[in-house]
């Protein structure tokens, strides 16, 4: 089921930072992704690409990448497993101390790495993340998506404000933890993971990465993703029905506050 290229040898120094990018059909906008990655001021990092059976030109240009920059892995599913499944199998491979995430049609902007290092410096939580802007395709329109300073476990029972491209997690706090294999909220599954037995997270203020808004986005099915909101507070949080209730109430008016542009408390 699932091929390596560019393996980059278990006797090799651990990079600083592991980036986990699924990419299925993302032969449009992965060159993008992966060259954000390669921007970055702070250069001790691999990028561990999950091809996830697709059909287009993604494999090939993956090739071409990987030739380009030693630093750049490539795992292939003949098979399309979902995006859970794709960041598992890169999580299970990667061997930096600081895991990150970053979608196949999203950006970093340059000093993300930069000041999330700084963040773990100084504060030493099990988890960092940050604001992002969210572009939408169709019309150009660009908006920043703030995020809170601090979280807690707790509250992320009642929605997730830590958006997936931003944030990076400490394998040294918590271990190598893998996401609920589930075809949406497997990111919010993890931070509660992450942060599950006292961990803490903190949000770098500053937008630094940019989340592209189109078609494909899986988000914009808001019944079903309301479900797997439903089942993640019910498998993953183990919540009763009246708190998963009242969380999902609470993760629906987060996302309609985020969408007109409040900021978080």
């Amino acid at each position: 089921m699932l091929a390596r290229e560019g393996d980059g040898g278990s006797e090799a120094q651990a990079p600083l930072f592991s980036v986990v990018m699924p990419a299925y059909n993302a032969e449009a906008y992965l060159r993008d992704a992966v060259e954000s990655v390669r921007a970055q001021t702070l250069s001790d990092w691999e990028l561990i690409v999950t091809d996830d059976g697709s059909s287009d030109g993604t494999g090939a240009l993956l090739e071409a990448l990987a030739r380009e920059d030693s630093r750049i892995r490539v795992l292939r599913r003949n098979v399309n497993g979902g995006p859970a499944k794709a960041r598992n199998d890169a999580i299970a491979v990667s061997r930096g101390r600081f895991v990150a995430f970053l979608d196949s049609d999203d950006v970093w902007y340059p000093t993300k790495f930069e000041r999330q290092k700084a963040m773990f410096d100084a504060e030493a939580p099990a988890l960092v993340f940050s604001a992002y802007e969210l572009w939408d395709a169709r019309t150009g329109h660009t908006r920043t998506v703030p995020c809170p300073r601090e979280i807690a476990y707790e509250d992320l029972l009642f929605g997730n404000v830590v958006g997936c491209l931003t944030a990076v997690y400490d394998t040294e706090q918590v271990g190598r933890l893998s996401m609920p294999d589930i075809q949406q909220r497997q990111d919010w599954g993890l931070w509660l993971r992450v942060l599950r037995d006292g961990g803490r997270g903190v949000g770098v203020q500053e937008p630094l990465a940019a989340l592209r808004m189109h078609r494909r986005s899986m988000t914009r099915n808001k019944l079903r993703a309301t479900r797997y909101t439903w089942q993640l507070l019910r498998t993953e949080a183990c919540l009763g029905p009246v708190r998963a209730s009242i969380g999902v109430a609470a993760h629906l008016l987060k996302g309609w506050r985020k969408r007109r542009g409040f900021s978080h408390d």
